[in-house]
């Protein structure tokens, strides 16, 4: 438990005045387990005032808060976040193992690959979602984060191409949302290459546990498992076979 770390920062952010350092590094309350109060509270003070409080005014407050000797800010920044990460991967390792200590090996693995990427992705996404149902100004702030975006933001999933994306907004991601894309060129020329590593792109950009669901008519399923299994290893299956034959060692 952080509880000293937990100290430490909120010390560092009243001594400083230094809100900045909270949401760059993207902590909110549920990092906070001992001090989770005194932490609302400044962060309310914070934003109904446009200004932090005084220590004095947390600790007439907060009868737990206190004065602490500060330590370097970048340390106590990662101790809070490891803290946090440590509690929640530890439900994710518990659940796993006890699927494992049912001989349930293979579910096991599973089961810790895919909880263990999502919690992956979701340490890089926190903090970055929209809120519909705050105040009038966190909406319209929203609207405008949408609608007023700059050139270089996109609101959908990637296509895996940056022009792509800001020509499109990316692609769309809501529950039953569709979305079309147009892929044409001669035979062998990377159709299902683009199409693919399109989808892999998006794939490992979401949250979601449901795998992607790939149909080419023209193919079987194998060769487009083929497809998949090169996508994903950025390996080029046909570059391989073209210096194969180009040098004469292509066997059945």
């Amino acid at each position: 438990m952080a509880a000293i770390e937990e100290l430490q920062l909120l010390n560092h952010i009243l001594n400083v005045k230094e809100w900045g350092v909270v949401e760059d590094a993207g902590i909110t309350e549920d990092y906070f387990q001992v001090h989770k109060e005194t932490f609302e509270y400044v962060k309310g003070f914070k934003k109904k005032n446009g200004y932090l409080p005084t220590i004095e005014t947390v600790m007439n407050k907060f009868h737990t808060f206190e004065l602490v000797e500060l330590e370097n800010i970048d340390h106590v920044v990662r101790a809070v976040r490891e803290d946090f990460l440590y509690r929640e991967f530890k439900p994710i390792l518990v659940s796993a193992s006890e699927t494992f200590a049912k001989k349930e090996t293979t579910a096991a693995i599973q089961q810790l690959q895919m909880e263990a990427g999502r919690f992956l992705k979701s340490i890089g996404l926190r903090g970055q979602g929209y809120s519909y149902i705050e105040n009038a100004q966190q909406r319209l702030d929203a609207y405008d984060k949408i609608h007023g975006r700059a050139k270089d933001e996109i609101i959908g999933m990637t296509t895996g191409f940056k022009p792509l994306d800001l020509a499109t907004n990316g692609l769309e991601y809501t529950d039953g949302a569709v979305d079309y894309f147009l892929v044409f060129a001669p035979t062998n020329m990377g159709k299902t290459l683009i199409s693919s590593f399109m989808m892999s792109a998006a794939w490992n950009s979401t949250l979601d546990d449901d795998y992607p669901a790939y149909f080419a008519l023209e193919q079987r399923a194998s060769e487009i498992a083929h497809n998949w299994d090169n996508t994903l290893a950025k390996v080029s299956r046909l570059a391989l076979t073209r210096e194969e034959e180009r040098h004469g060692n292509l066997r059945p």
